[in-house]
This record gives C-alpha cells, structure tokens and sequence, in this order.
C-alpha cells in the first residue's frame, strides 16, 4: 500500500478548513419535568433553545444507586412509531455532607427528595407527540424490598404534543433570558461544548449591584474545584460556564431550626428560594431545582449544574444539583458531589443512615450490586478493583499506606461501619479535602470518555468534531492522494496521546502527540476497489488500567480513470521494421501512464504487438514490402485506454 507525502488534495471539505469550524448547532426543545413522590408527572417550563451540534439521545446506561430515571419517547402522531428515544436523569435523594473542623470524616445525612427534577433536550420535529414514563428508578434506590418492587404499579405515562410548543415565530426569535436581567457566559473556556463536560455556576441570593462579587467568588470556585486531581488532568475538557440571575436580597433563608436553638431567623426574597435547615439539619442547604433547572435554559449545553448560595455561613447539598454557600469548603463540596453525580461513586465515610438501600456484590445476592468503590466482597480475587491491590497489600486491609491513594479493603463506608468496604484508606469520598484515590479517579475518567451523562451522549472523544473529510464514504481517481485531518483530545502532557492511521485495519503511521495537535495523513488511491482508511487516538493516562481509545473510519472507493488516444505522429518503414512515433495524450487526474502499446496488422499475416514506456516504438523482424496498419494505446493502473487513429506504411526488403 502507498502513502503519498506530497501536497494533499482534499475530498469532502475544503483545504482551509479548520476541523473545529464544522461544529453545528441545531435547534431543540429544552423540557423541565417535575416528577411528585406519587410519580405524577408535570411540565414545570418549557423553552425553544439553539445547542451546540445535533441533538442525540442520553445514551443509556446503568444509572447509579442515587440516581432516578425518566424515560421519554418522540411518537409520530400518525404511525405511532418513537422516532426519538432518550432518558433524563434525576435524583431521588439530597445529599447533606460536611465535615466539622477537627474531624477527619464526612458527617452524611440523605434526605429522601420530596420531588425530583429532569431536564430533556429534544429535536423540534413537527407532527410529534412527547411520551414520558416516569417511576424508573435505579435499582436499589426506593426502601423497598425486591418483592413490593415487584408489586409496584406501573410507570406514570405522560404524553405531550409536541407541536403545542414549536411555532416559525419561537423558532426565529432570540429566546429572552429566562429570568429578566440574568447574564451568562464562560469562566473557562477550553473548546466546543459539543465535545466537552460543561459545568454551569448558578448565582443565588444576590443582587444585581452584586454581579462582581459574584464573577469573582464563582471565578474562584471553578479554579479550586480544576485543582485536583483527576479534574486538574483532563481540566482541558472541562468548560466552566456562569449564569447570574439576580435576587430581590442576598444571601439565603435561615428558618427557626432544631439544631440552632436561638439562632436569629433571616427571610428573604431571593431567585431560587435558597433555604438553610433543610429536613431540620442546619447545614443544609437547598434551593428550588425546578427554577434553577428552568433559568439554565439561558446555557442549554449544560452537562452538571451547581449553585453557589451569597451565604458565608458552612452549608450545601448533593443531589441532582449540588449546592454550596460561599464559605471556604464550598470547592471541596463540589468536588465530592461532582464524585457521585458524575462519576457515580459512593460516599466511603461510615455515619450511620439506617434505612438506606443496601448493595451487595456476593454471588447469588438478590440486592442491587454496590457503586464502583465500595463492596461487600472480601476474597482478593473477587474484588472489582483487584488489578489496582499490590500483591503485598494485605486484604482486608488495616493500617494506612505510603501512599495515600493506593488501593486496598479498608472496613467502613456507605454509611456502616462494619460488612461494608471502601478502596483507599480516606480519599475525598471520606474526607474532604483529600485525594480521590485510584478507584475514584478511574470512575471519572471511565465516566467522562464513556458517556451517558450529557452530551455529548457517548462521552468526550479523543477525536476532535469536524475531522476531515466530513463524510465517511467518499470516492477517488486511483492514482490520486486524499487527504485526511483531524484534531485530537484528550492528555495534555507531551506524548500523552498516541495517534494511528490505518489501511485496510493495518498501522501504517503512528506518531506520539497531545491535546489540541493536528494530525494529517495523505493516502493514495491504488486501485478501484474499496479501501478503508481510519485514524485510532488512545489516552495514555496513568488514571485508569483501561486506556481510553476512539477511532474514525473512512471508506475509499477508488474510480478507474483510462488514459485518453495517443496520437500518431509518423509511421517510417525501415528494412523489414517499422518505426511508430506518437505525441502522448493529454493528462487526466488519476491516469497516470505506465507504457504504451502499438499494435499492427497486415492480410494474411500475424499479427505484430510490441510495447515500450515512450516514443518511438521499434517493431523489427517484419516481411519485407508488406504494408502494415498500426495504431497505440495507452495504459495505465487502471486499464488501457482507447486506441490512436490509425496510420499505415509498407515496410522495406532487399530483393
């Protein structure tokens, strides 16, 4: 197989095109359901917005043990037919965790959430009617034994005409902001959100003269919560986008609560209704998600959402949304709630929530199977993360190790103290202001190139949007070099990432590269039948044992191109030979001439074909004064082409 390394010629888009200027954005509508404890479904609000690249259905995935489902279909009205089939998550439960000074764990309570909010993006195609099924929870999540789950009624169906919400009008006017005078934009900015996890700051209890305040505090916040490690990795694919909507009062309601007995009461008027002493816990603090879900349509291209609260006072929430006041710990909260909305792990601290669903990864066990990082499990063999255990740890595990993130079976997490297991000794999942340990951090980047949690639906690809060419089937002259481009994501470090382009599933270039480089690679088309040419990117990352890989695949089907007619210049007779001078044809792409071929004929006698790479064509050892008609072709990789006119001549002899 050749590789030209000449000039490329590009098919299917444009040399000057850059492979990040082919993002697209599509319209679509942006749904808030509010889903009661009964499993009565509602719209809380409803927008027309405009996104970054198509609109695709949340790929389906096993949703963790905090999180809740809802299933949603688009049905032609006419067929019946779901031509859209996607899910929203939610979150049955908030999460109330802080860690009081001089402690070294997590103090946890989880409080069953009174309603639970979803958010669905869908395409605004006409004639179509929304099916919601509520009442899909992760298995594991209700209180309930496997056998009143079995009992359960079914799913609450709601259905929703589509065309009820879609008009030419809303879809060519700018959408005003949801809450009038709120702003949005980037704090941080590392490419196109059709490619990247998107965290939206959400501004709650303060004023419009406070918007500073706020661009800074939240400015803060999302440099703190990149600090760490893995989200300081992979901060490349990471934007961190604001939304300010302005209250009437700062800060948040503080109610007349158990737990601060004498406590000045504060009430005031604020957007999202912030409130302390949630469920009666002081430190809790939760704002109203239906609004806040309802005012990020502003930023529709939102993956993760978090509220940061004008309050000083020590507070926040996990959830759907996680929410955290201004104090000092606020970027430690995010990065622990972030840990179970996003990478699905489970808290390893041990303070008792009797009544919490149990898991077990026993054999034969009819309870759900436990979060990546804890488990009931105690044979070294059978544990999920026994490829990260040095063969010296001894398990269970007992004491601390050198290394404070190294993995191992330490009793005590998911809120036991004792036949339930977490995989490092005290990690973020434990304590504030640790590290995520292996297993944690291996859960994000697993979570963040494998998807299910936004868009883009499969997860961040190694691979740049926009590659080049755009299509994925694309024709050729053979003979012809192609071209092929694509951008690539992913580690920033030197050599981080190792790109590959293959032909016909063989390597033929590889080159070690890194985050945002470029990679071209010039194919030549050998012959007419059908060739695949693809472009294999893999993350080398130290974070997980599973290296993440994406790849990009074309099919080349190459076009014969026939040379044109030579033409005939002269035919000289020489004694018993002739001598045949032609003018070659005129170039083609593609036919590119490997020799020519004369062919001469005369009544009764054989005839005579002789071949030569260019003019003249000498044919010796021919009967003398016998008059021969010639014509020459030309061939090519591809085939012969049309023969030349015709031109005769009689040949010489002695006697």
């Amino acid at each position: 197989m050749k590789r030209h390394s000449g000039r490329l010629n590009w098919v299917g888009g444009a040399l000057l095109a850059l492979a990040g200027s082919l993002a697209q954005a599509e319209d679509a509508h942006y749904f808030v359901v509010r889903e009661q404890a009964n499993g009565a479904l509602s719209v809380a609000s409803h927008r027309l917005v405009r996104i970054s690249g198509k609109v695709t259905p949340l790929a389906s995935s096993q949703p963790g043990r905090q999180q809740s489902v809802l299933a949603a279909s688009m049905v032609d009205k006419k067929t019946g037919a779901s031509v859209f089939n996607t899910q929203a998550l939610g979150s049955p439960w908030i999460r109330a965790e802080f860690q009081s000074p001089g402690q070294t764990q997590i103090e946890g309570r989880v409080v069953p959430a009174g309603e639970r909010q979803y958010v669905l993006r869908l395409p605004v195609q006409a004639g179509k009617v929304l099916r919601l099924r509520g009442n899909t929870t992760a298995a594991g999540v209700s209180a309930r034994s496997s056998s009143a789950a079995a009992m359960a009624p079914p799913p609450v169906v709601l259905d929703i005409d589509l065309d009820q919400y879609t008009s030419p009008t809303l879809l060519r006017a700018a959408p005003p902001p949801a809450v009038p005078g709120s702003e949005s934009g980037l704090l941080i900015n590392h490419g196109d959100a059709a490619n990247r996890l998107d965290l939206l700051v959400v501004a709650e209890g303060y004023t419009l003269a406070q918007k500073a305040q706020f661009m800074a505090q939240a400015t803060e916040l999302a440099n703190k919560f990149l600090a760490i490690s893995p989200y300081q990795d992979y901060q490349q694919l990471i934007n961190v986008r604001w939304l300010f909507v302005p209250s009437n009062q700062s800060g948040a309601d503080k109610p007349d609560c158990g737990e601060t007995p004498g406590a000045d009461v504060v009430m005031v008027d604020t957007a999202f209704d912030a409130t302390y002493c949630a469920a009666g816990l002081r430190r809790l603090l939760v704002v109203d998600g239906g609004k806040v879900l309802t005012a990020a349509a502003d930023v529709p291209d939102w993956d993760m959402v978090a509220v940061l609260v004008n309050d000083e006072e020590y507070g926040g929430s996990g959830g759907y949304i996680s929410v955290s006041s201004t104090n000092g710990s606020s970027a430690e909260v995010m990065q622990h709630e972030l840990g179970h909305s996003f990478s699905k792990l489970a808290d390893e601290y041990d303070s008792p929530y009797p009544g919490y669903p149990a898991c077990s990864d026993l054999p034969g066990a009819t309870l759900g199977a436990c979060e990546v990082n804890v488990t009931d499990q105690t044979a070294r063999a059978s544990l999920k993360w026994q490829r990260w255990v040095a063969s010296t740890t001894p398990i269970p595990s007992v004491a601390s190790m050198p290394d404070p993130i190294e993995a191992g079976l330490w009793q005590g997490a998911r809120y036991q103290s004792s036949d339930v297991y977490r995989q490092c000794f005290s990690g973020i999942m434990r304590s504030l202001g640790a590290p995520f340990c292996h297993v944690d951090g291996e859960a994000f980047v697993k979570q963040l190139f494998g998807g299910g949690w936004g868009a883009p639906s499969a997860g961040v690809s190694l691979i740049e949007p926009g590659a080049l060419p755009a299509t994925s089937s694309l024709t050729a002259n053979v003979g012809t070099p192609v071209g092929f481009q694509a951008s690539v994501a992913g580690s920033a470090k030197a050599g981080g990432l190792t790109a590959t382009w293959l032909v016909d599933q063989q390597p033929v270039k590889t080159v070690a590269t890194q985050h945002g480089q470029s990679q071209t690679f010039s194919y030549t088309v050998p012959d007419s039948a059908p060739h695949t040419v693809e472009f294999k990117v893999k993350d080398n990352t130290p974070l997980t044992l599973d290296a993440p890989t994406a790849s990009r695949i074309w099919t080349v089907q190459g076009l014969a191109v026939l040379p044109g007619a030579p033409t005939i210049t002269a035919l000289t007779p020489g004694w018993y030979s002739l001598k045949l001078y032609f003018s070659p044809p005129a170039a083609l792409p593609g036919a590119v001439i490997t020799g020519y071929t004369s062919t001469c004929t005369a009544p009764n006698r054989a005839t005579v074909t002789t071949s030569a790479s260019k003019s003249p064509i000498s044919m010796n050892w021919l009967p003398g004064g016998v008059v021969y008609t010639c014509t020459v072709v030309a061939r090519s990789a591809s085939g012969t082409g049309p023969a030349s006119a015709p031109r005769s001549a009689k040949t010489l002899k002695l006697f």
